[in-house]
């Protein structure tokens, strides 16, 4: 693994809902960084042990592995297209554990592919390496969001869109299904988030939240690039 690879996502990618925990983020991750533009659409990528030790800095095995790559079939992902049309599609299509060989093969989705290689103007570039050090799920989602506006220095964002992008919020129910209230979601999210990517990658953030009436609704994050 290259320890400066740059990865290239589409922004419906960086905007879409869904939910995916960090080691299974460390997987797609791996997978991005081999995408190729000529790859057939049957193409497999490998993904060994030791790419994934690399880039979280920790010891993992196999079993997790396996279990990390089941899930992530099982993660639905909702984009909204530029028509208005909604589309919720798997991030993989298929993961084979290639025995006593240390790592896995990983299918791409047909219906994610254009998401994948058909990148012309609106993607978000960002550092593997310095996702691979976020350990909370939402600071590498985060981290990627921000990324797409570190160019502009600020991102606004309302409070009920990133939880929707977070899988926090059903858009359809209102339900919350993490961080209910809003110093659980300050301090669970917003704060590890805000640490770990200040810490750890090319980006300082700040921010505020900005109240519609008595409820916090909308959030200004500042970037700065180091």
């Amino acid at each position: 693994m290259k320890k400066r690879k740059t990865l290239t996502e589409h922004n419906a990618l960086i905007t879409a809902h869904y939910d995916m925990s960090a080691p299974e983020q460390d997987i797609f991750s791996l997978v991005l960084a081999q995408l190729r533009q000529e790859d057939p659409s049957d193409h497999r990528y490998h993904v060994t042990i030791n790419e994934l030790e690399e880039l979280a800095k920790k010891q993992i095995n196999y079993q997790d592995v396996r279990r990390n790559a089941h899930k992530l079939l099982t993660r639905a992902c909702t984009i909204v297209k530029d028509n208005g049309n909604v589309l919720d599609v798997t991030m993989i299509s298929d993961a084979e554990y290639i025995k006593g060989e240390g790592y896995i093969k990983v299918g791409i989705s047909p219906r994610l592919r254009p998401y994948l290689f058909k990148l012309k103007k609106n993607f978000t570039r960002y550092q593997l390496r310095m996702s691979g050090r976020l350990r909370s799920k939402y600071s590498k989602r985060i981290y990627k969001m921000l990324s797409q506006f570190k160019s502009r220095g600020i991102m606004r964002i309302s409070v009920a869109e990133l939880k929707m992008r977070l899988k926090l919020l059903d858009p359809k129910t209102g339900k919350e299904a993490f961080a209910k209230n809003w110093t659980e979601f300050v301090n669970k999210v917003l704060e590890v988030s805000r640490q770990e990517i200040n810490e750890h990658t090319d980006l300082r953030c700040s921010y505020e939240a900005r109240k519609t009436g008595r409820k916090f609704t909308h959030l200004e994050f500042k970037i700065a690039r180091v």
